[in-house]
């Protein structure tokens, strides 16, 4: 690669997926593993590979909590949470969610206060910390629904779904809440949505209020690897990979066609830069599997990383950091040593099939 060449790895997103009726995996797919070279026009891009990012979360502010969020039996037999304090738990989140998004969580203030009932992918993708952009109040919530399995022991998890409006337009909000002790609060634990409408998930063998239904089996739990490779492939072919059994849709053939616009190597209009792009699957302790009425889901996520080219020798910061987020002092930057990505996070959640295994979608 010629000397005159730099490239900045400048943003991060994690997308929070769900897939409905997981059937087991056919084998691995013949795509590309993230490259530690990707390639655009007659040069050679030469990327590190996969950067861990450094999350930097703050320490948690020391607010007092709702009482809501210690709810649960503790010390003796019995399920740790019911339905009625599941429903009294995602209230009370929702309301400090609101209030974090109003204080600003790209504040020192707003990212302590958020700290406190958020962690994992909610915490990575809401505390921003690149100074670019923010995060907007979600209306009330319209219409919820909540899968509550009967556990009797900590970690424990949930999933509530809302019906609710963001900007003025309808939009459907996913939180997972945990809670890993007795002595510990809820949290949320990845909050994936998206603009538009859709049927809420329903439990599915309801027995004293609780979702009895099967989840998933262990062979989804790869799906988050799976699906990176299957984004990987669009960017670098332009198509998807030939042994792919996952269903056309919104997450991926209509994802992929919108990743194929813009492949590896192509100028994006809004800063002038060739991107290259790297997808990597989240770790086993960021899968989360419920049972519904209508088959099961498997939560997970998926990160992408950008590495921004530029046919010169300087890459300029403003004073503001507005260009490249707050990991990149202001200035000119040149080399890859004070190019450290950015903590840009976005959260969504895709729906999609395994072919042949899910019905009434």
């Amino acid at each position: 690669m010629s000397g005159q060449r730099s490239h900045l790895a400048a943003a991060l997103v994690s997308a929070v997926f769900a897939l409905v009726g997981a059937a087991g995996p056919t084998g691995p797919h013949t795509v590309r593993p993230a490259p530690s070279s990707v390639r655009g026009g007659p040069e050679t891009l030469s990327a590190p590979g996969w950067y861990q990012v450094p999350t930097d979360h703050p320490t948690p502010a020391n607010d007092p909590l709702p009482a809501a969020l210690m709810l649960g039996t503790s010390g003796r037999p019995g399920p740790v949470i019911d339905v009625g304090q599941a429903q009294a738990v995602v209230a009370a989140l929702w309301h400090l969610r609101d209030v974090a998004f109003q204080i600003s969580s790209n504040t020192p203030a707003g990212r302590r206060f958020m700290a406190e009932f958020e962690s994992g992918p909610a915490l990575e993708s809401d505390e921003v910390t690149c100074g670019c952009t923010d995060r907007t109040v979600r209306a009330p919530i319209s219409a919820e629904s909540l899968l509550v399995t009967r556990q009797t022991t900590y970690p424990a998890t949930f999933l509530a779904e809302a019906i609710t409006n963001l900007k003025g337009s309808p939009y459907i909000q996913y939180l997972i809440i945990s809670r890993q002790s007795a002595s510990q609060p809820w949290k949320v634990v990845s909050d994936p949505g998206y603009l538009g409408s859709a049927s809420l998930d329903r439990p599915g063998a309801v027995t004293d209020g609780f979702d009895n239904a099967t989840p998933p089996g262990p062979a989804s739990r790869s799906l988050p690897q799976q699906l990176a490779a299957y984004w990987q492939a669009w960017t670098i072919t332009r198509h998807a990979p030939a042994s792919s059994d996952l269903e056309p849709g919104q997450w991926t053939t209509q994802a992929g066609a919108q990743m194929a616009n813009t492949p590896d190597g192509a100028i994006r209009q809004f800063n002038g830069l060739p991107g290259y792009y790297l997808y990597h699957g989240g770790g086993p302790q960021e899968i989360w599997q419920f049972g519904t009425g209508t088959g099961g889901l498997t939560c997970g996520v998926v990160r992408e990383e950008t590495y921004w080219d530029y046919p010169g020798s300087k890459l300029y910061q403003p004073e503001n950091n507005d260009n490249w987020g707050s990991t990149i002092a202001p200035g000119p930057s040149t080399g890859r040593s004070s190019a450290a990505p950015s903590a840009n996070l976005v959260s969504f959640k895709a729906r999609f099939r395994r072919r042949g295994s899910c019905r009434g979608r």
